[in-house]
C-alpha cells in the first residue's frame, strides 16, 4: 500500500436479541462464522429485561401518523384536529403524541347524534 493512502474500513456487525450473547470473544472468526452459517446460540426474552415481550404491551400514544391510520384520514388533517383542540395530544420533547383514549374520545364526540 503507498504512503499516505488508507485501508479501506469493513466491519461486520450482529445484532442479537436482548441478553444474549455469543461465546467466547465476539470478534473471533469462529463466532463470525457461526453466525453467518445461522448457528442458534440459545433462546433469550425478547422485549423488556423482565422477560415480557413487547408484543404483550399495548401502545398507549400514537404518533400523529399511527393516530391517522387508526382513523382513516390523513396525518395533516391530524394536525388540524390537535390545533382545533378537537384531538387532545400530548408533548413530549419536540414530539406530539395521541393518547389511545383521546381517539376513543373523538370517535365518541363525531359519533354523537345532535339533540
Amino acid at each position: 500500500m503507498m504512503a499516505g493512502m488508507r485501508r479501506p474500513f469493513s466491519c461486520t456487525i450482529a445484532t442479537l436479541p436482548f441478553g444474549q450473547t455469543l461465546p467466547g470473544n465476539a470478534m473471533n472468526n469462529g463466532a463470525v462464522a457461526a453466525l453467518a452459517h445461522g448457528t442458534d446460540f440459545g433462546s433469550a426474552p425478547l422485549g423488556r429485561p423482565d422477560g415480557t415481550g413487547s408484543e404483550d404491551m399495548e401502545k398507549l400514544l400514537l404518533r400523529p401518523s399511527e393516530a391517522a391510520a387508526h382513523l382513516s384520514i390523513g396525518r395533516s388533517k391530524v394536525y388540524e384536529l390537535m390545533r382545533l383542540g378537537q384531538l387532545r395530544s400530548v408533548k413530549i420533547g419536540g414530539s406530539r403524541r395521541i393518547p389511545q383514549a383521546a381517539l376513543a374520545d373523538f370517535i365518541a364526540t363525531i359519533t354523537e347524534e345532535p339533540q
